[in-house]
């Protein structure tokens, strides 16, 4: 846990109206409260979802849970404007210069842009529909505008369709894999198609072991009420849907010009993706 000692100032935008706090490592974390608007789930979400890209070695920022006692709360008056409770939060590594990728940001400045079928197939794993669009210039896809650029993966809040899930919902989803598109993913296409874009990710995805899930998901803090039960339901749901990629990820073949070319749509017809949707974006 990260104490934090210094508080700089609110984030502009976000749903979960973040902030900047500099902590005890000497380093800035883009910080959410558990006092946000959507609540601890909030709080959950990230963790969970930073723990599994770490376990994929994804672009995310460091993740800390980060400990905000009664006094820095005392002493700003925008921590107490948002109810701000002392104890643990979670905070982001704060990423100078990154700026949100645009339609006309250029993917091949970056160093890590063999990253985007990992990308796309955590996105899909999680359900996380929030960052295949870009909305009013924004994603939640960063990068550092330099000669050579790194892609930064941030705000997962939306995993699971939104902070609001519990057992039920995520179990009447779980064998559903939503293979949305939209303008980001099509801006990864040149630098993926080929006659398998998605298999050295595919294995990465399939080699994850029931216990390196159990242990992503362990450790919240209690303040955040996790309980026995969601945890048991997201690592069932984490699990089950790992299975499903392989089968899912053939609903965008029709996207990559060099991956299609041989497809053949008799062959396709006799093995139907069962329980797949394909929405949003191209066709």
């Amino acid at each position: 846990m990260m104490r934090g000692e210094h508080y700089i100032k609110p984030i502009e935008s976000g749903y979960t109206r973040p902030h900047l706090i500099r902590c005890e490592d000497g380093q800035m974390y883009v910080v959410k409260l558990s006092s946000n608007p959507q609540g601890s789930m909030v709080l959950i979400n990230e963790y969970i979802s930073y723990r599994l890209a770490l376990l994929l070695d994804l672009p995310v920022p460091q993740g800390e849970v980060i400990l905000l006692d009664k006094e820095i709360i005392s002493r700003n008056s925008e921590l107490q404007r948002e109810y701000a409770q002392a104890g643990p939060h979670f905070g982001s590594l704060y990423i100078e210069n990154a700026v949100n990728v645009t339609p006309d940001s250029d993917f091949s400045k970056a160093d890590n842009i063999d990253k985007a079928a990992d990308i796309i197939l955590f996105d899909y794993w999680l359900n996380n529909n929030d960052r295949h669009r870009f909305h009013d210039a924004s994603t939640n896809l960063l990068m550092t505008p330099s000669r050579i650029s790194h892609l930064w993966m941030i705000d997962q809040a939306n995993i699971l369709r939104g902070p609001g899930w519990n057992e039920r919902s995520i179990l009447i989803h779980q064998p559903y894999i939503s293979t949305y598109w939209g303008e980001l993913y099509q801006k990864f296409v040149p630098f993926l198609d080929s006659k398998s874009p998605f298999e050295a990710a595919l294995q990465k995805f399939e080699s994850l072991m029931l216990l390196e899930l159990r242990q992503a998901v362990a450790g919240l803090p209690v303040e955040w009420g996790f309980t026995d039960s969601q945890d048991r339901a997201i690592v069932r749901y984490l699990h089950t849907r790992l299975a499903l990629l392989r089968e899912a990820i053939e609903a965008v073949r029709l996207h990559f010009p060099v991956w299609s070319k041989d497809f053949n749509n008799k062959d396709f017809s006799r093995n139907p993706v069962s329980r797949i949707k394909l929405q949003g974006g191209f066709s």
